[in-house]
């Protein structure tokens, strides 16, 4: 229900929902162990934007001395 929902309002599957049937499992803990990991990349993909903090170019180092004066 809520995934046509979302598909008739312009979203695309597995773009901006992820819709995963878990056939023959029960609603408990076991079976959400089993398709948490592709949730989490769903949610959080670490190839979604590049390593800013790697480079010091362009992040801002603080001067911790001026702190304490």
């Amino acid at each position: 229900m809520a995934r046509v929902r979302m598909l008739n309002r312009g979203q695309t599957l597995n773009i901006d929902v992820l819709h995963c049937v878990g056939f023959e499992q029960e609603h408990n803990e076991t079976a959400w162990q089993s398709r948490f990991p592709w949730t989490a990349r769903f949610l959080f993909p670490i190839e979604a934007e590049p390593n800013t903090v790697k480079d010091n170019s362009t992040t801002a180092v603080p001067d911790w001395a001026a702190c304490y004066p």
